[in-house]
């Protein structure tokens, strides 16, 4: 009946009566509000509302064919376009509610009341905001009326608004009590600490540094609008993040040491520059790392020992430091576990201050290769052109997939994407509060001269506590500029080396055998700004001049290395990985087939594990 045209006809000899009969229109609305009729019954109240847009008949068959239909995005248009019709009239509302209900099923029924708290809910939120608004703008005048809705929502079904008027309250009052508790309240009670919640535990303490009662009587106000579960995880909260600025204290306290005594040193070799790098399981790699930057003119590399689970990368480096004695091998297992990357990294960055005189400090991970543009260039040239600078930042470049231990500098068999992300080396002897992957934190004065390799100027980042936190990037500059460097980085290299990373060393002591941070080895497009630096490193051939390979053959002969690399290269082979991937118990496998259906993507080992799912 719904698309016969005899209905047609109907709705539409109504529509063309309706000035001098509207009841004929209307009635054909309600006659129709059935599940086997809708699509007329959508058509009639289409029609019905063009000609009187406030008709309760047409908006209760509107609803009617939405929930019937189960249309979510539908129902809620439908609900708002009601709320509108009928603003402030709560009697017509419902009205038209009743209207609809009538002819729908229980489950359609459940689906409309469900969607109905949920309006109300927006509707509700819509009449807090505006409360917040016209509070905000007349705080100037009378400040209380913000300060007490701050405090009123703080409840679990008024989040968003009471996040809304903590905020537009420390626009207003940059330490206000009210505004850090409400702002705790919304972040603190969930399971997850977003980045967001330690920078309110961080205003809270940082406003009341000098008042340690006033920021315990906030942390009481918010535990006191918590249930139970809420509090519990608050509390681990707040610990975790208590504990974090200890280490945090800790660290500033011994890189600021390092960098007063480097401060005072009397004795500086010109344009020098050491290496800070952490090194785990990285056997297969070390020599070619340690040697690329030796190649580089680099003066001493501290490199930091941590989890070596594999127990073949620490003989590695000694027998490396046997020949170079200004290779400096450091255990950082305790500094790792208590406060990891960054606290190993101001443990070897003490270290570096009783032992160098060189000037500058670069950070790097293992598959990190510094090099300079022209390739010629060694770390002095580039540090004789950069005088100036405290703070040298080069540009990252990554590699995605390559040669089974291929020269870490091949840049023809891999594909090249250019970043703006910032790989950087300092001055010693700058006031140092914080060494990261990235860039150093610095105290906020003096002021520190931050470029990029190119020689422009790095904006000043915001100050915090009196520690600026410099710049992790910018944009992408200097390709074909003498001059300029670049930290190439090895992301992803053969298959074969890839999915050797995904397991630990020993399958069946662990818990979870497979690693969790890798997302597949897929191929991933190159960009052609990093071409062009490929190009302007090593010309058509986008690899290293010969000496350089030949360099690093004799590196490993003259340090005995031929044996010892041969053997860590050997576990990284198929039928290896595919031994590894059988030992591990069924049940693991199954348990935790989320984690390697996404680190195994795009490797030929994907389907073997699939395979040994029941």
């Amino acid at each position: 009946m719904a698309n016969s045209k005899k209905v047609r006809k109907q709705i539409q000899a109504a529509v063309d009566g309706y000035n001098d009969h509207p009841g004929a229109l209307r009635r054909l609305t309600r006659q129709f509000r059935d599940k086997d009729t809708l699509q007329a019954c959508r058509q009639s109240a289409k029609q019905l509302l063009l000609l009187n847009e406030n008709s309760r008949e047409a908006l209760a068959s509107m609803l009617f064919c939405a929930v019937a239909a189960q249309k979510i995005k539908t129902i809620k248009t439908s609900l708002q376009q009601t709320q509108q019709a009928t603003q402030a009239d709560a009697a017509a509302f419902a009205d038209i509610l009743k209207k609809a209900r009538k002819n729908l099923t229980k489950s359609d029924r459940d689906l409309l009341k469900q969607q109905l708290k949920i309006h109300r809910k927006g509707d509700e939120l819509q009449r807090l905001y505006q409360q917040i608004e016209s509070a905000h703008q007349r705080h100037a005048d009378d400040p209380e009326p913000l300060r007490q809705l701050t405090r009123k929502l703080r409840h679990p079904d008024t989040l968003k608004a009471c996040r809304r008027s903590a905020k537009r309250l420390l626009k207003c009052e940059r330490k206000s009590a009210d505004a850090i508790a409400s702002l705790l309240f919304y972040y603190g009670r969930g399971e997850k600490a977003s980045p967001d919640l330690r920078n309110i535990f961080d205003l809270a303490h940082l406003n009341n540094a000098k008042k340690t009662d006033r920021t315990e009587r906030i942390i009481n106000e918010v535990r006191a609008c918590l249930n139970n579960a809420e509090r519990i995880r608050f509390e681990q909260h707040l610990s975790n993040y208590r504990n974090k600025i200890a280490l945090i204290s800790g660290r500033r306290e011994i890189n600021l040491e390092a960098s007063n005594r480097l401060q005072k040193r009397s004795r500086r070799n010109t344009n020098s520059c050491d290496v800070i790098c952490l090194a785990s399981n990285e056997a297969p790699y070390i020599a070619e790392f340690i040697h690329h930057y030796l190649y580089q003119g680099f003066s001493n590399l501290f490199i930091g020992l941590n989890n070596d689970s594999s127990g073949r990368t620490g003989p590695i480096i000694e027998a490396i430091a046997k020949v170079h004695p200004n290779v400096h091998l450091i255990n950082t297992d305790r500094e790792h576990q208590t406060g990891r990357q960054r606290s190993s990294y101001s443990r070897l960055h003490h270290e570096a201050s009783v032992q160098t005189r060189s000037t500058h400090c670069m950070v790097v991970d293992v598959d990190e290769y510094w090099v300079s543009d022209p390739f010629k260039h060694k770390i002095s040239d580039f540090l004789g052109i950069h005088a100036d600078a405290d703070v040298i930042s080069s540009f990252w470049v990554h590699c995605h997939g390559g040669l089974l231990f291929g020269n870490p500098l091949d840049l023809a068999n891999t594909r090249l994407a250019a970043s703006g992300q910032f790989k950087s080396l300092f001055r010693y002897g700058i006031p140092v509060t914080d060494l990261g992957a990235h860039v150093p934190w610095v105290l906020s004065k003096p002021s520190c001269r931050h470029i990029s390799s190119d020689g422009r100027k790095v904006p000043i980042s915001r100050s915090c506590k009196g520690v600026r936190c410099l710049k992790k990037s910018g944009a992408l500059n200097g390709i074909g500029q003498a001059g300029t460097g670049w930290v190439i980085h090895r992301h992803t290299r053969s298959e074969l080396e890839y999915a050797s990373k995904l397991l630990y060393p020993d399958v069946n002591k662990l818990d979870n055998p497979f690693k969790l941070n890798r997302n597949g080895y897929e191929s991933r497009k190159g960009n052609r700004r990093a071409r062009e630096l490929a190009h302007s490193l090593f010309g058509s051939t986008a690899q290293p001049p010969e000496d350089y390979p030949n360099s690093l053959e004799s590196f490993i002969r003259r340090c005995g290395l031929v044996d010892a690399l041969a053997e860590a290269r050997s576990w990284i082979s198929e039928a290896e990985l595919i031994r590894r991937i059988e030992a591990i118990p069924a049940d693991d496998v199954r348990t935790h087939r989320d984690i390697w259906k996404r680190t195994f993507k795009g490797t030929r080992f994907l389907p073997m594990l699939e395979a040994r799912l029941p």
